[in-house]
C-alpha cells in the first residue's frame, strides 16, 4: 500500500511542476514593480492618456495581459494604486505608457501572444528624443501582450 501512495504523489507532484512550469515560461522574464528609471526598469502601463491615472510596472515579456503573473495568482495584471482607473486589469485599458529601461525598448501588441499591431517605445533617453513615452496608437485601450526589443 505504501508503493501505490508514493506513485500516487509522485505522480501528483510531477502534475504541479509540469503546471507551474509552463504557466510561469510565459513570464519567466516579466514582474510587477514600481515604475521608476533604472538600467533594467519597468514599462510604465498608465490607465489614462499622458501618463496620468492608475499605472503599474511590468518589466520583461508579457506573453498575455490578462493570465496572472504567477501561479494563483489574481488572474491578470491590475492597475496597483487609487488613481483613475486602480484596481482595473490593465488587459485592454492601457492609454499611455513610459518605458523607464535604458536599455532595451518594448512594444505593446494588440492581440495576447505578440501578435497584430503595435505601437513601439525606444529606451529611455534613446538618441536624445522623448519618445520612450507618450500616448498609445495602434493599440490604445486595445493592448494584450508586450515584448522587449
Amino acid at each position: 500500500m505504501r508503493f501505490k501512495s508514493s506513485i500516487v504523489a509522485a505522480a501528483a507532484f510531477t502534475a504541479f511542476a509540469a503546471v507551474v512550469a509552463t504557466g510561469g515560461s510565459a513570464h519567466a522574464m516579466a514582474n510587477l514593480q514600481n515604475c521608476s528609471k533604472a538600467a533594467a526598469g519597468p514599462l510604465c502601463l498608465y490607465y489614462n492618456s499622458n501618463n496620468k491615472g492608475a499605472h503599474v510596472g511590468v518589466q520583461g515579456d508579457v506573453y498575455n495581459y490578462g493570465i496572472a503573473m504567477t501561479p494563483l495568482a489574481d488572474p491578470g495584471i491590475k492597475f496597483n494604486n487609487n488613481g483613475a482607473g486602480g484596481g482595473k486589469y490593465v488587459k485592454n485599458a492601457v492609454a499611455s505608457v513610459y518605458n523607464y529601461d535604458t536599455y532595451m525598448g518594448y512594444y505593446v501588441y494588440v492581440n495576447s501572444g505578440y501578435a497584430g499591431p503595435f505601437d513601439a517605445w525606444p529606451p529611455y533617453g534613446y538618441a536624445g528624443s522623448r519618445q520612450w513615452f507618450g500616448n498609445l496608437n495602434n493599440t490604445y485601450n486595445n493592448n494584450a501582450s508586450q515584448a522587449r526589443h
